[in-house]
């Protein structure tokens, strides 16, 4: 079964159940509201294979001003890596190891 996130692309990966987490924590991710992380957490427990949620965990270490946290993205965007993903899946990944 193919899913499509809430923009209509095409997501590997996911169960509805994980991509209503990862919409969720990307809606209090771009509205600077708390609970990213835990709506990501639920995601990735519900579909550890989900590669976008992988990607938005990845970004959010990324983007942080703690080193660790820094750090901590090379080790998601591995572990994303080596996921199945679509073309515009490997975009995404391919930015962000440009970054790190």
């Amino acid at each position: 079964m193919k899913i499509k996130d809430y923009r209509d692309y095409d997501i590997s990966g996911a169960t509805p159940a994980a991509l209503d987490g990862f919409e969720d924590a990307l809606a209090t991710f771009q509205s600077w509201r708390r609970g990213t992380e835990t709506h990501l957490g639920r995601a990735l427990l519900e579909a550890p294979t989900f590669t976008m949620a992988h990607v938005l965990n990845a970004y959010l270490y990324l983007c942080s001003r703690d080193p660790n946290h820094v750090r901590l993205a090379r080790s998601v965007h591995a572990q994303a890596s080596r996921l199945d993903a679509n073309d515009r899946e490997r975009l995404h990944l391919a930015a962000m190891g440009a970054a790190l």
